[in-house]
Formats: structure tokens, sequence, C-alpha cells
């Protein structure tokens, strides 16, 4: 939002603004601002774990920038900046606004909001229809060639980008319809459990889901509840994954909002916003 300038400015650690000033071309520290200086950075535990605390600050001492392990830590996560990308770039725009009309055609068809459907197809190929995963998966959505043919989606030819984009669409659709329709579910978490699904399978997510509930947490719920038992049993793949999408999801938004306020719109009219 800062690169783009939706915000003129904000606030972070000069270690975090130096990075990201590495990533994005229009970010600059400005080290004159400093609002505090000699700050500590610490790990937050409950009081009375002493065990915990006592293991911490080993770990800590051992590892701190400048040890070996420090040092390659450092340099494999804050070092370098090919982890982290610009996520719309103008060549993205440009593919964003060429795909615009298939995501609101199949997004008014099968009721899923069409910037949705944008953020998923951004996250799984960066709108690469020529993408194939070493699973076997295609174009855009990554959609198998099986899946594509099973009976409930029945959409051919997925190596055109409107075929893959409508069966995608429609793959997310019946898994929302038919996992995740409940009186208990509102229709956000419906859609990240739908999305959830498009990368971990519906019934992995169910199992998730009964698992939340057996340990205190609310089952209808993603973030910070099935999400946090979706970390544990399958480790970070999926969790990031739904974080990923709603992050490009709220950004679109966003952008599109903002572009249509100030009449410097990068997509189309606001008919093609959709639900």
């Amino acid at each position: 939002m800062l690169n783009q300038g939706l915000i003129s400015l904000t606030v972070t650690d000069e270690f975090k603004g130096k990075f990201w000033a590495s990533v994005f071309a229009k970010i600059g520290v400005r080290s004159d601002l400093c609002i505090h200086e000699a700050s500590d950075i610490a790990w937050a535990m409950r009081p009375g774990s002493p065990k915990l605390k006592e293991m911490v600050d080993a770990f800590v001492s051992q590892n701190r920038k400048g040890t070996l392990m420090g040092n390659m830590l450092f340099n494999r996560y804050l070092g370098k900046d090919s982890q982290v990308r610009e996520t719309f770039t103008a060549k993205d725009k440009e593919r964003f606004q060429a795909l615009q009309d298939y995501f609101t055609r199949y997004g008014q068809r099968y009721q899923l909001d069409w910037i949705l459907l944008a953020a998923l197809g951004f996250q799984e190929s960066r709108y690469n229809q020529q993408l194939k995963s070493r699973a076997g998966a295609v174009g855009i959505m990554q959609v198998l060639p099986t899946t594509a043919k099973d009976k409930n989606i029945n959409i051919p030819n997925i190596y055109e980008e409107e075929s893959n984009i409508h069966a995608g669409t429609k793959v997310l659709r019946f898994m929302i319809d038919n996992y995740f329709i409940s009186k208990s579910i509102d229709s956000l978490n419906a859609g990240l459990f739908g999305v959830a699904s498009y990368n971990a399978g519906p019934n992995r997510v169910q199992e998730l889901r009964r698992k939340a509930a057996a340990q205190g947490l609310n089952p209808d719920v993603w973030f910070n509840n099935v999400e946090i038992i979706a970390g544990h049993e399958i480790g970070r793949e999926t969790v990031q994954y739904v974080s990923n999408i709603y992050k490009y999801y709220c950004s679109y938004r966003y952008l599109y909002h903002y572009y249509k306020q100030t009449e410097k719109a990068p997509w189309k009219g606001e008919e093609a916003l959709g639900r």
C-alpha cells in the first residue's frame, strides 16, 4: 500500500524498513524521523515459566546475529529479497486486466466474488496459463485434468484461459456448497474454508475442523481457530496459502475502491465488482 501510494508514511523497526526498501522501488527509509531509539525487542511469554524463559534465553544467546546459525538465518530471511516480491507489478496488472472479464463472468455465474477468484488465481500461478505443477495441475487456476473431467465439474479444454478459470471457479463453488454451507458458518469463513480446501482438500479441512472443536476452538472460523490446527497438523503451507489469498483479496478490493474514488481506475467499471 505504501509503495502504491495509498498511504504516504508508516512507522516500523529500522531493519524492517531497510529490508522492504530493498524490495519496493518507491519506498525510502526516513532515519531522520526516528521516534524512539535503543528499544528492546523481546519475546512475550506467560508469567511463571522459568524453564521456558531459560530455554529461550539460551537459544538467543547461542544463535544471535554474529554466531554461525544467527548469520545463516539472517542471510536467509533478511539478507536478501529473493523470497519477497512485489505482488502487483505492471506486468501483473496487465494480466489482471486481460483476465478480468473471465473472473467477472464466472464469479457472477457461480455467485462468487470475482476479486476472490482473481486473488486465488494470482496465488496459484501469478496468472501464468502455461504453468504446470509437478502433480500435473495446469493453468491460471492450477486445475488437475482429472478434476476438470469429473462429472461434478465437467469443463473441457482447461488448457485455454477461459475454460481454466471456469473450471477453477466451479471447483471452488462445488467445495463450498457441498462441505461448508451451514447456518453456523458465515459467508466469509465458508469462502476461507473453500480456499483452504482448494489447497489441502475438503475432507482434510473437515477433519481439521473436527480437531479444532475437540480442542475447544471454533470449528466454524478459520483465522486463529482452524488455521491453528492446520499449522500443527500439516505445517505452514495451507495456513500461508489462505493468508496470502486473503491479503491479495483485501488489497485488490482496497485498490479498486481507491481508484474508483480518485477516478484512476486500473480496471473496469463498478458493474464488474460482482457480489
